[in-house]
Parts: structure tokens; C-alpha cells; sequence
């Protein structure tokens, strides 16, 4: 934590991702829970996952090229005060009684659009304020910050939509969405601006990326390892829900405090990682982490007891928090500055995989049941990392010292 105290631009930059914070965590309490409200149907939750997948998958391809064209923290900025307006005219829907479904789905759509961004620009600008070797622990205090907001706002979002109903929360992730803007806009810096070739276009430049991530091995390996851990990990998020619900029998109370208790497991994480360079074993700990991820969600959404649930989703996110740092920070380093918003925003790609995954999976449970489809997606992000654990040994390649 003492490169918040030491870094005023990265303090600065913090703070506002706080707020911003406080938006995403009220967004997933409250987003899915309305959706399932109106519709109690689980395809239409999936189909809510999948708009906002389908946003960050159509933004995400160009807002590398653009990252590293534009003043970054401006395009952060500008995202914020999007999703600002956007939650607002949600707010007035609920208001008036004139909310639907198809609102919900195109909100959910500029969610995810705006979130592409933000993920880009972040990952970027943490780099730019703080280097190359202090990424990993910058990156962990950066998840430790939204996870310690989680904690709090998942729980309190709950109760808020249990007492005040559904416009509380959507007017409070406006104002909060407002707030990061002007901070971004007013206290922090310049980041990179136009360290690209201005002569070439941003196709030319996505193609650059393309062909960069080809021919580098690892940059290509972990981002598919990260596609398959959005496909058939993070895509649960969606049906959580769902599974609070018809699994658990609880409201939106019960729901905050499950997802707190995810956030839970992410903050011991990484307030551990932030303050503890990883410097061996970086793969044994991404493969490690990567099938605890499953092994623990399979068992969440079998258990039909609150607290035992809260303690497996806690593991669930211990497990993959650390996954995600180890990750992130990977690409991070690997990646020279020209092309770290092109290949950044290709990692954004895959993450917007989970919301397609998340519509498939709310089909999948429709005809069979959440914990039923939940666990055949799942096992399969279990037996790819156990068959990635066994190559390596198979094939000689010492686990303990490949990537350090």
C-alpha cells in the first residue's frame, strides 16, 4: 500500500476508480436481480449477460488502437460520464413504471461497452503511473481497493433494493459514475498520448496486434488460458442470481451478502499480493488457482446453505482473484508500451466471451437446472487445467521455472 502514499497520480487515480468501483458492484447486484424480477426466466438473465458480452466484444477489438492513440484518461473519463447518463435514464424508467426488459438489455449492452474501456485504459494507465516493476503490486492494490469496495456496497446494495427498491441503486451508481469523471478529468495527468504511428489507421494497427500476438508464444497462450477462464468460469456470474433464488430460496438481501462473501476471498488476495512480489512459480500458482476456481464454484451452487455458500464463494474468489493478478500482470510486463493497449484490449476481448458464455448457460439451465449447467461448464475449465499441469510434466517442461 505504500505506493498510494508515495504516488499522488496513482493515488489520484485510485480514488477515482473507487467510485467507479462502487458503480460495478451495484451494477451486479442490481442488474441481473431486475432482470429476473420482471422475467423470472433464467434465458433472459443469460440473455442480459450476453448484451452486455456483446458490447465489450464489438468495442474492445478497437479500443486498444484508440487507447494508444488519445489521451487515455480523457476516453476513461467520457466512459464514466456515458454510464453516468445511462444509469440515470434508467433511474426515470423505474420511476415512471415504464421499465422493461429491453431496456435492461440495451443498458446492460453500454455496461459492457463502457467497461471495455475502462479495463483498457486502466490496465494501461497503472503502467504508465507506476512502471513496469511495480505493475504486480500496483495491479493487486488496484483489485484490493474494488474488492474492499465490494465487500461493503454488494451487501449494502442488497439491503438498499430490499428497502428502497431498484431506482436507489441505479441512482447511486449515476452519481457515482459522475464523480469518477470529474476526478479522472481534473486530478489526473496527461497518460501517452499519440505513441502511435499517426500515419496508420486503427485497422492498420488492430492488424499490427493481430500479427504481434501470432508470433509471441506467451502473450498467445495467456490469452487464451484467460478465453477459457471467462467461458467456463466467470461465466456463473450471470446465473448467481438465479442461483440465490431457486437454489438458496433467499431475495436481494441473501444476494449481497453471497456476493460480498466473494469479495471476501478477493481481498485476501490481494491484499497479500499487493504487498508481496511474486517473483518464482508464476505458473504453478496461474494452473494452481485456475482449477481451485472451479473445483470451489462447482461446490457453491450444490450447496442449499447460506453460510456454507458464503464460505465457498469466499474460495471461489480467493482462488481466482489471484489467477487474474498473476495474469494480468503477466501480459502487462510482457508487452512492450506500443502495442499494450492493442494486446490489453484483445485480453478485454476475452472477457466479454463471458457474457455470450452467460447467455448459453441460462439456456443450458432453462432446460436443465443452474447447479446441473453450472458444474458441466465448469468441469471443463477443471479438466483444461489439469491436462495443462500434465503436459507440462509429460513433456519434461519443469512447471516451477517455465514463465518466471
Amino acid at each position: 500500500m505504500d505506493l498510494i502514499l508515495k504516488n499522488r497520480n496513482f493515488r489520484t487515480f485510485v480514488f477515482a476508480q473507487t467510485f467507479r468501483d462502487i458503480t460495478l458492484m451495484l451494477f451486479v447486484t442490481s442488474n441481473g436481480w431486475l432482470v429476473l424480477d420482471l422475467t423470472d426466466s433464467t434465458i433472459f438473465v443469460g440473455l442480459a449477460a450476453g448484451c452486455g458480452g456483446l458490447g465489450m466484444l464489438i468495442t474492445s477489438l478497437l479500443a486498444g488502437s484508440i487507447v494508444d492513440r488519445v489521451d487515455r484518461k480523457k476516453i476513461l473519463a467520457l466512459s464514466h460520464f456515458i454510464l453516468s447518463i445511462t444509469f440515470l435514464v434508467v433511474v426515470l424508467f423505474i420511476w415512471t413504471g415504464s421499465i422493461n426488459i429491453w431496456i435492461l438489455l440495451l443498458t446492460t449492452f453500454i455496461d459492457g461497452s463502457c467497461t471495455s474501456f475502462r479495463f483498457v485504459c486502466g490496465g494501461t494507465i497503472t503502467m504508465d503511473l507506476v512502471g513496469s516493476k511495480d505493475l504486480s503490486r500496483a495491479t493487486a492494490i488496484n483489485f484490493s481497493c474494488m474488492t474492499i469496495t465490494g465487500v461493503f456496497i454488494t451487501a449494502i446494495g442488497g439491503n438498499l433494493i430490499d428497502r428502497y427498491g431498484f431506482e436507489s441503486t441505479y441512482l447511486i451508481m449515476s452519481i457515482c459514475a459522475f464523480i469518477s469523471s470529474v476526478v479522472l478529468m481534473l486530478g489526473l495527468p496527461s497518460t501517452s498520448k499519440n505513441i502511435t504511428d499517426g500515419n496508420r489507421t486503427s485497422i492498420q494497427e488492430l492488424r499490427d496486434g493481430i500479427s504481434y500476438i501470432k508470433q509471441n508464444k506467451r502473450i498467445r497462450s495467456l490469452l487464451l488460458l484467460g478465453l477459457s477462464s471467462e467461458v467456463f468460469g466467470w461465466a456463473h456470474e450471470s446465473m448467481v442470481p438465479v442461483v440465490t433464488k431457486y437454489v438458496l430460496g433467499g431475495g436481494s438481501v441473501e444476494l449481497g451478502y453471497i456476493l460480498a462473501s466473494g469479495q471476501v476471498g478477493a481481498l485476501i488476495s490481494t491484499l497479500v499480493l499487493s504487498n508481496y512480489r511474486i517473483k518464482k512459480n508464476r505458473t504453478l500458482i496461474l494452473y494452481l488457482t485456475y482449477i481451485l476456481f472451479g473445483l470451489f464454484l462447482i461446490g457453491f451452487v450444490w450447496s442449499k446453505i447460506l453460510l456454507l455458500s458464503m464460505l465457498l464463494y469466499c474460495l471461489v474468489f480467493l482462488a481466482v482473484a489471484t489467477y487474474e493478478v498473476v495474469l494480468h500482470s503477466l501480459v502487462q510486463t510482457i508487452v512492450p508500451n506500443i502495442m499494450r493497449g492493442r494486446v490489453v484490449s484483445f485480453q478485454i476481448l476475452t472477457w466479454g466471451a463471458t457474457g455470450i458464455s452467460g447467455f448459453m448457460l441460462g439456456v443450458l439451465a432453462g432446460f436443465t437446472s443452474p447447479p446441473i449447467a453450472i458444474t458441466i461448464n465448469t468441469s471443463i475449465l477443471v479438466l483444461n487445467g489439469t491436462r495443462n499441469v500434465v503436459k507440462k510434466i509429460l513433456t519434461n517442461k519443469s512447471i516451477l521455472s517455465y514463465w518466471q
